[in-house]
């Protein structure tokens, strides 16, 4: 969820004709649809946001130069845990 809210911040800068038309749960809920519809990526999650991403540039007529440094936004994210004290 706050690898979502980054990149959500990230696109409302960098294609903020996506972020006017759908909210954070709009864009889930697109995802979630457009992964149930091509189950050949369903073990390479990266892969679909990717496609994911590519899909809703071709929906909103964008180009798609900024595709790639959005999932760097939400990858470099999705890497920031807190471990549990007792975890070596």
């Amino acid at each position: 969820m706050a690898a979502e809210k980054d990149l959500y911040h990230w696109m409302e800068s960098h294609v903020p004709e996506i972020t006017d038309r759908y909210t954070i749960e709009t864009l889930r809920t697109k995802r979630q649809e457009f992964a149930r519809q091509k189950l050949y990526l369903a073990h390479d999650m990266s892969k679909l946001r990717i496609a994911s991403l590519q899909a809703l540039a071709e929906e909103m007529s964008l180009s798609d130069d900024w595709i790639n440094q959005a999932f760097e936004v939400f990858y470099e994210a999705r890497q920031k845990i807190t471990l549990f004290d007792d975890v070596a």
